[in-house]
């Protein structure tokens, strides 16, 4: 083989050997790009499939916080609604008890039917009465037929007999009357006193106890009994102003 020859071959052995390595190069690359996509298709499966999981866990979170706020705001708003209901009502039954109480003093003490001039008109005077009187122990009273009967009886007697049982028979129906109001008003406690604060309930048991004092103790002393009822005013007026605020807007936003 002469020198052109020998050049010849060398060269085209370098080309092959040139292609070759080119070749082997590309495809090495192309294996190593096959194999990283891959491996990157296969890292963005598994983060995409985390993502979903993670997704899904905030997404089940979110619900169920959701679920558990509506659920409180749904208590809260029964709860501040019975509230609502619950302390103008109790306060409005305190009032008309201690309302009965003065009306109980005054017929008491006072000869209520001093002005009537014949035995007939006695039972028509108290039903006036009830009328003129915003009370409804009052009322209660008046339209009771037992009580009725009894005024009717009284016409039996003279006419000064009859004035005085009708008005005895009429202040001991009143004070019962009173007593059972205060029953009413101590079961709408103990039956709702969940829906009470603390401050509140206090308040409440202790002008009860006053209002049960009041009408049992028939013993007091003039002066323990105007000790009484000043102390139980007081305790009036401080449970109007806790009922006060906290059925108001701004004792929720504090």
């Amino acid at each position: 083989m002469d020198l052109q020859e020998t050049l010849t071959t060398i060269a085209t052995s370098g080309v092959v050997t040139g292609f070759l390595v080119f070749g082997a190069r590309t495809w090495f690359k192309a294996g190593l790009d096959n194999h990283y996509k891959k491996k990157i298709q296969d890292l963005t499966h598994e983060y995409d499939k985390k993502l979903a999981k993670f997704n899904a866990k905030i997404a089940k979170e979110a619900a169920d916080r959701q679920e558990d706020f509506q659920r409180k705001i749904y208590d809260f708003t029964m709860y501040s609604a019975k509230k609502h209901e619950l302390y103008p009502e109790i306060f409005k039954q305190i009032h008309e008890i201690q309302y009965n109480f003065q009306q109980l003093d005054k017929f008491s003490s006072v000869n209520i039917l001093e002005g009537l001039t014949s035995k007939d008109k006695v039972l028509p005077f108290f039903q006036k009465l009830a009328n003129v009187i915003n009370s409804r122990a009052i009322s209660d009273v008046v339209s009771d037929e037992e009580f009725r009967k009894v005024i009717q009886a009284t016409t039996e007697f003279d006419f000064g007999d009859c004035t005085e049982l009708a008005r005895g028979t009429f202040v001991k129906a009143l004070s019962n009357e009173i007593l059972k109001h205060i029953r009413i008003f101590d079961n709408l406690f103990i039956l709702n006193l969940l829906y009470f604060s603390d401050e509140a309930a206090h308040y409440i048991q202790d002008i009860k106890f006053d209002f049960y004092k009041l009408s049992k103790e028939t013993n007091l002393s003039d002066e323990d009994k105007n000790q009484l009822k000043l102390s139980l005013e007081q305790k009036i007026n401080g449970l109007r102003g806790i009922l006060k605020k906290e059925i108001s807007v701004g004792y929720y936003s504090s």
